[in-house]
């Protein structure tokens, strides 16, 4: 690393400081408003980011006019900025003792039964929609939870954020050091593996429809449920308000004696898109449209309208 790489991240981190301690001194409310602000300011300035972010709406269907899909993508910017508010406070008002005040899991008892079997391991899957952290941190207050994670390229901010508590049982595994070997492992155990979805796996996944077009997915979910035979599904944290959410849940199951073939992977990868595609249609500003989802995809980014 060079000393002005070295400086550079240095610099970064010292602005994460001031920014998480400028967080911890606010009320909620006055940290939720400065959020919401800077969301909007960064969708402002970040213009290749917002340009990502509408187009994405507009080849998804969500929106078909580009006023529309702006519109969406600023509410993007605002939740996102407003996540990172609440995943850091998050960190010392959410405890074991409390939990459930702030998360509604009301909708989701077949998976509060499956992760209440001893012994039990789970395969949770889900996406940067809603707030994705505090499902990690929800369900580690049940048994272990065993999340993948891609360092940052800032070492002095990754360390940091490794260093969050997010719950009682959680830790993290780095994604340059996963094999499977080790997450059939995590599940044998009967813990939690939690898996984000929907990024661009390039070469190491498969196309698969999202929204229609095809996106290239990672296949790990499929092939440790094919694998291992332990339970796996999409779980999604809708942000209900300040501090609120609710949880939702849909199992994606496949024929038990079924070939464990390209056909059964792309079946599994397409119910755990459609699931996510319920999610986002219904609150659309909370999925993070910013990054290249469809690079896969060369077609034209507004589809035809609905016949």
């Amino acid at each position: 690393m060079t000393v002005l790489r070295r400086i550079q991240y240095f610099s970064e981190y010292l602005a994460v400081l001031a920014g998480r301690g400028l967080i911890h001194s606010l009320p909620l409310s006055a940290a939720l408003w400065l959020a919401r602000r800077m969301g909007a300011f960064a969708f402002l300035v970040l213009r290749r980011r917002r340009a990502i972010a509408i187009d994405n709406i507009l080849r998804s269907g969500i929106a078909t006019a580009p006023p529309d899909a702006a519109r969406i993508a600023r509410g993007s910017f605002q939740h996102f900025a407003m996540l990172m508010v609440e995943t850091i406070v998050a960190e010392r008002l959410i405890r074991e003792d409390n939990w459930q005040e702030h998360i509604d899991i009301s909708r989701v008892p077949d998976l509060l039964t499956l992760v209440q079997q001893p012994g039990q391991g789970a395969i949770l899957t889900t996406a940067h929609f809603g707030n994705w952290e505090v499902v990690g941190q929800a369900f580690s207050y049940y048994k272990p939870v065993v999340a993948i994670a891609r360092r940052m390229n800032n070492p002095f901010t990754d360390d940091l954020i490794q260093g969050r508590k997010l719950g009682h049982r959680f830790r993290m595994i780095m994604k340059h050091e996963v094999t499977g070997a080790a997450l059939l492992a995590v599940l044998k155990q009967g813990e939690i593996l939690a898996i984000l979805i929907d990024q661009h796996a390039r070469d190491r996944g498969i196309p698969v429809p999202f929204f229609g077009r095809p996106a290239s997915t990672y296949t790990s979910a499929a092939l440790l449920h094919l694998r291992s035979g332990a339970p796996l599904g999409f779980v999604s944290c809708v942000r209900l308000g300040p501090l609120r959410y609710q949880l939702h849940w849909r199992q994606i199951a496949h024929p038990v004696g079924a070939p464990r073939n390209h056909a059964a992977i792309l079946a599994i990868l397409t119910g755990i898109n459609h699931a996510l595609e319920d999610a986002i249609r219904a609150h659309p500003e909370q999925y993070l449209w910013g990054h290249r989802r469809w690079r896969l995809d060369t077609t034209p980014s507004a589809p035809p309208p609905p016949t």
